[in-house]
């Protein structure tokens, strides 16, 4: 029996969905990391692949810390980065451009609806830089809870006409998402 395909390489139309994200980040963001578990199928890919630093597994703030550990040592100049899921297909062309706006100083989280998606986010490194604190005092790992103590500013975006319900941040977590998805792409 083959090892079930880890949810961004997931074909949609074609493109995997790790793909589809990563189109919408090039050229907008240099470099583009990917936060991902040991796996060759990340390795083989050609991109930077960053590793979990923590003993127990937190969740996306996990990722979080690894990237910004790496952009601390390989690339000081860098003064934030934009998080997403590499399970979105539907983010705006515009995103990162919108995220990025603001403070350089404040996190910036994007909101569909009133609804934050605190995985959709531009981060500062300079408050990235106190999440190991955080994940050693706090039980919790959510990136909401950290987005609390961050000061950090929603920015609503627009209903996308190609998107399932409109939702820009619409994830495909089951086969259902996925069929769904593929309505919305046009296959």
């Amino acid at each position: 029996m083959a090892a079930p395909v880890p949810k961004p390489m997931v074909e949609l139309g074609g493109q995997t969905l790790l793909s589809r994200v990563t189109a919408c980040l090039q050229g907008r963001v240099d470099p583009i990391l990917l936060s991902a578990p040991d796996d060759p199928i990340f390795e083989s890919l050609g991109m930077m692949v960053v590793k979990d630093r923590l003993p127990d597994f937190a969740g996306p703030l996990a990722g979080l810390d690894a990237a910004q550990a790496w952009l601390a040592t390989h690339r000081s100049d860098c003064g934030g980065l934009v998080s997403v899921p590499a399970d979105t297909p539907f983010l705006p062309a515009d995103l990162v451009d919108v995220l990025c706006a603001g403070s350089p100083f404040r996190p910036r989280v994007a909101s569909f609806e009133g609804d934050l998606q605190p995985t959709v986010t531009y981060w500062p490194l300079s408050v990235l830089a106190r999440l190991p604190d955080f994940l050693q005092e706090n039980q919790k790992r959510s990136i909401k809870a950290f987005l609390e103590t961050a000061d950090a500013e929603a920015v609503e975006f627009p209903r996308a006409k190609d998107a399932p319900d409109g939702d820009p941040f619409f994830n495909v977590n089951t086969p259902e998402d996925l069929a769904l998805a593929a309505e919305f792409s046009g296959l």
